[in-house]
């Protein structure tokens, strides 16, 4: 099954209500966890995108461009028209949706269908009778009705796949642009430390787009101190004008960069 790996979203999502619906999109919908930096509801009807195969990497290109994910819904079932998922994604106020389905297993089998049946059947002779007074001869003829049951066998065949549909709204101008994640245990050895955040994906135009910080970078310090998450965020917050010194290692090299938050953002 295709699956979204957990990852955090450094400007993380607030997430409103979505309504019920009798399809399994709606059945089976999960929304993102909520945070510090909202989506926006679309006012645009919803535009469903292809999928590359990796929805993983889907939704990296998407928050690249400035679009979060909402939510997801996740099952195995008969496959689904995309058009369900649009439905869906304009009920919860969606800008995109990707959907995606796994191999498609095919079952046949046979329903029985029972019919009754009737056979009628005719019998006819000849009959003589001799006595004392003569003989007499003549015909006969019999009805025979005989009730019964006949049954069939109907083919069908059912379709399944596991499924997956992503929704997506834009994301307000606020936050350092940077999607990651915590570190892994390799990364952990390799950096010596506990402490750090992998980048993911940077979003076009935002603060960590200016200061060329890059997907596959690591965030080690903010402002001197060891990275910490409520450091990083506050740091992210500042009025327009103001710098942060972030440090970061890249292909085993540390630098240095300022992150400065543009007018207009936050």
């Amino acid at each position: 099954m295709y699956k979204i790996a957990p990852a955090i979203a450094v400007a993380c999502l607030s997430v409103w209500a979505s309504p019920a619906a009798a399809d399994d999109y709606a059945k089976f919908y999960q929304a993102a966890p909520a945070g510090s930096v909202a989506l926006l509801p679309s006012t645009t009807p919803p535009e469903l995108l292809p999928s590359t195969g990796d929805l993983i990497a889907d939704r990296l290109r998407l928050w690249q461009q400035g679009y979060g994910m909402v939510g997801a819904s996740s099952f195995n079932g008969t496959v689904r028209d995309p058009t369900k998922a649009l439905k869906f994604a304009r009920q919860i106020r969606a800008r995109y949706v990707i959907v995606a389905s796994g191999d498609v297993a095919e079952t046949r089998a046979e329903v029985p269908f029972t019919m009754p049946t009737v056979t009628q059947s005719t019998t006819n002779g000849n009959v003589e009778m001799h006595g004392p007074g003569g003989q007499v001869g003549g015909t006969f003829g019999a009805r025979t009705t005989t009730t019964g049951t006949q049954t069939t066998g109907i083919p069908f065949t059912v379709r399944r796949a596991d499924q997956v549909a992503a929704f997506f709204c834009a994301v307000e101008r606020k936050g350092s642009g940077v999607f990651g994640r915590p570190l892994d245990d390799a990364e952990r050895v390799t950096l010596g430390t506990n402490r750090g955040l992998k980048v993911l994906s940077v979003r076009d135009g935002s603060p960590a787009y200016e200061a060329d910080i890059v997907p596959g970078d690591v965030i080690t310090t903010v402002n001197g101190q060891p990275f910490a998450l409520d450091a990083w965020t506050a740091a992210m917050r500042r009025p327009p004008g103001e710098a942060a010194s972030i440090g970061i290692s890249r292909g085993g090299a540390i630098r240095t960069v300022s992150v400065k938050i543009p007018a207009g953002w936050n």
